[in-house]
């Protein structure tokens, strides 16, 4: 925070353009919702995961890890809407017809059934808040078992290669 506390002076002072540095502080929002995480984010959710009560047990918190897989929300509907909206750069057509067919089959298609609800992850949110010793981890709906259950069964690197070959890769496009 500092440094960029720092970056927005030297700019200030640079530019005198107060109204640039204002937009380079505060950012507009986007107009599509983006997911933002980052690996490293990803890395310290599992570590508390694993590890969380070392860090943070001294203190009366427990970690707890709730595994819904996807839930049947507005957001597969939002994701297929933002595709058909973006810029159409060819080098990402494949990527973007690969995730449009998974949020399809996903939160749409016959297989949708098997996406947990927002009330039973609720449920099992407020069954983990209000257990005396709650588990470390709950998986909520059928989706999120099998899932977890084929990456016990195959392995890392089975899992890795499954979940590299979900969606297309970016690359140039075709020239014919």
């Amino acid at each position: 925070m500092k440094s960029a506390q720092t970056a927005v002076k030297m700019t200030r002072r640079k530019t005198g353009n107060r109204k640039a540095n204002r937009r380079f502080r505060r950012p507009a929002r986007p107009k599509v919702p983006t997911l933002r995480f980052s690996p490293y984010a990803w890395a310290k959710l599992l570590y508390l995961r694993d590890r969380g009560d070392s860090e943070v047990g001294g203190f009366g918190i427990q970690v707890v890890l709730i595994e819904p897989g996807p839930v049947r929300t507005h957001f597969g509907r939002t994701g297929i809407d933002s595709l058909d909206r973006s810029d159409g750069d060819p080098a990402y057509s494949a990527l973007r017809e690969s995730i449009r067919s998974g949020l399809t089959s996903t939160f749409e298609g016959p297989g949708s059934e098997r996406s947990s609800t927002p009330e039973e992850v609720a449920a099992v949110c407020v069954e983990a808040m209000e257990a005396s010793h709650p588990r470390p981890r709950y998986v909520v709906g059928a989706m999120a078992e099998a899932l977890i259950e084929q990456h016990r069964e195959e392995g890392d690197e089975a899992w890795d290669r499954f979940l590299a070959g979900l969606y297309a890769r970016p690359g140039p496009a075709s020239s014919g």
